[in-house]
C-alpha cells in the first residue's frame, strides 16, 4: 500500500466519521504537551528524542460514551549525544525533527464523580515527516586501533558520516511517512482534560541510502514512544 492509497484512506475515514457525527455534539479541542520519543532497531543503539507537542482535534460525540476524535498536531523533536572515547576521541550528533501527525481514533467515557469522566482511546495515527537535520562532529583516537573499534562502531549503528548538517529526509536516510498504533487515557473535568497515551511504531523507516554498511541497511527501525498533553474543549 503506497502512501497516496493511505492519505485517501484517512481521508475517507475523517469524511466518513463526520457524516456519522452529523445531528450529533461536537467539540473542538486544542491541547500542548511533552513527547517523549525512542527510535530504534535490532542490535542497534536507540536514540532518546524529547520535544513539544501540540495539536487541534475534533470530537466526535456517536452517544454519551462512544466518540471518534481526530485532528492534526505537531511535535518538535530534539536528540543530543555525545561519546566520549580514549584520550581527546569523542562523537556528537544532534538532531532535530519536525513531525505532522494525523490520529483516527476510536474511545470510550466513564462518568466517575461530579464532572469528572475517565477516557480511554485508540487506533491508527499517521505521521509525516517535515524535516530532520543531523549535526555530526568526530573526533577520532590518534591510536590506530583505538580508532578502527570507534569506526565499526558508528558504522554497525549507522552513525558513521562526513561531519556537518544532513536532512535525513533528503538524503534519504529516513522514510517521511509512517504507521503507528496509538492507544491511551486521561481524565477530563469540565472543559479540561489531562490524557497521556503511548505510540507504538509499526512501519520500518530505515532507508540508509547513505550508509555503506550492507547488514544496517537491512535493519528495522522503528520510533514510538510515550506522551502527556494538556487540553481545552471550546
Amino acid at each position: 500500500m503506497n502512501i497516496k492509497t493511505l492519505a485517501v484512506f484517512a481521508l475517507f475515514l475523517t469524511f466518513t466519521l463526520n457524516i456519522f457525527a452529523q445531528e450529533k455534539p461536537v467539540t473542538f479541542s486544542y491541547e500542548v504537551g511533552y513527547a517523549n520519543q525512542l527510535r530504534k532497531g535490532n542490535g542497534l543503539a536507540t536514540l532518546n528524542l524529547n520535544g513539544l507537542r501540540m495539536g487541534a482535534f475534533f470530537k466526535y460525540n456517536f452517544t454519551n460514551r462512544i466518540f471518534g476524535n481526530t485532528g492534526l498536531y505537531y511535535e518538535y523533536l530534539h536528540y543530543n549525544n555525545t561519546q566520549r572515547y580514549s584520550g581527546t576521541a569523542n562523537f556528537r550528533q544532534s538532531t532535530s525533527a519536525n513531525q505532522l501527525n494525523l490520529p483516527i481514533l476510536a474511545g470510550y467515557e466513564l462518568p466517575l464523580f461530579s464532572n469528572i469522566r475517565f477516557f480511554a482511546f485508540g487506533g491508527p495515527t499517521f505521521r509525516l515527516g517535515l524535516s530532520e537535520n543531523l549535526l555530526t562532529a568526530t573526533t577520532f583516537p590518534k591510536n590506530v586501533e583505538d580508532s578502527i573499534k570507534m569506526r565499526d562502531f558508528l558504522n554497525t549503528n549507522g552513525l558513521l558520516r562526513t561531519d556537518g548538517f544532513s536532512n535525513l529526509y533528503k538524503d534519504k536516510d529516513l522514510a517521511r511517512f509512517s504507521i503507528l498504533l496509538s492507544i491511551g487515557g486521561g481524565f477530563k473535568w469540565d472543559r479540561f482534560y489531562l490524557k497521556s497515551g503511548y505510540d507504538f511504531g509499526l512501519t520500518n523507516i530505515n532507508q540508509a541510502q547513505t550508509s555503506n554498511n550492507a547488514e544496517f541497511k537491512k535493519k528495522r527501525i522503528t520510533q514510538g514512544g510515550w506522551y502527556v498533553s494538556l487540553g481545552y474543549n471550546f
